[in-house]
C-alpha cells in the first residue's frame, strides 16, 4: 500500500488529546476506539494484565503521526511498543481505531500476549 506524504505538518487535533477531558472521558476514547473496555486489556510478560491504551505523536521534524501502545509495566513505570505510521487518517478517533484494529490483527486470541517494549 503506497503511503502520501503531507506537504505540512498535521493539524494537531490529529494527534493531540482534546483540551479538557477528564480522565474518565479519556479512558472512554479509548475503549470506544478499541471496541470496548475488555479489548485494552495488555497480557505482560509475566502473566498478568494491563489496561493498555494509544498514544499518538507527531514528531517535531515530522510530517507523519506514530500510534504507539502503552501500558504498566507493573513495577511503577509505563512501557510502550510502536504500533504504525496512522498518518492517513482524517480524526483522532479513526487514529485511534487503526492503531487498536492493528494491534487485535497481531493479537487474534484475545489479550495482547507477551508485550516487551521497544528499545
Amino acid at each position: 500500500m503506497s503511503r502520501r506524504v503531507r506537504a505540512t505538518k498535521p493539524d494537531p487535533a490529529l494527534y493531540r488529546p482534546t483540551k479538557g477531558l477528564t480522565s474518565s472521558e479519556r479512558a472512554a476514547e479509548q475503549d470506544l476506539a478499541a471496541g470496548g473496555h475488555e479489548a485494552r486489556l495488555i497480557r505482560r510478560q509475566d502473566g498478568t494484565t494491563a489496561l493498555g491504551s494509544v498514544a499518538l505523536r507527531c514528531y517535531s521534524d515530522s510530517r507523519r503521526v506514530y500510534a504507539y501502545l502503552r501500558w504498566s509495566d507493573g513495577s511503577g513505570g509505563t512501557a510502550e511498543r510502536y504500533i504504525g505510521d496512522v498518518s492517513d487518517n482524517a480524526e483522532r478517533f479513526s487514529a485511534l481505531r487503526d492503531a487498536w484494529n492493528r494491534v487485535h490483527a497481531d493479537n487474534p486470541q484475545g489479550p495482547t500476549v507477551a508485550l516487551s517494549p521497544t528499545t
